[in-house]
């Protein structure tokens, strides 16, 4: 179980980075469009954590 949100916690993480990275170069200014791809990321990521946490649940059992 850890090892998902672990996981899960460092692959949310490098996409911000990514992310930011991408928006320094590009040279980009906060807009509402890329605030909301950042949530829409965080949600994918979110998603796949709880996806591997059940996962390793059901495993277990």
């Amino acid at each position: 179980m850890r090892i998902a949100l672990v996981s899960g916690t460092i692959i949310l993480i490098l996409s911000l980075i990514v992310n930011m990275i991408l928006q320094y170069i590009m040279g980009a200014s906060r807009t509402e469009d890329e605030i909301l791809s950042v949530l829409i990321i965080i949600l994918i990521h979110t998603s796949f954590a709880l996806g591997a946490l059940i996962y390793l649940i059901k495993k277990k059992k």
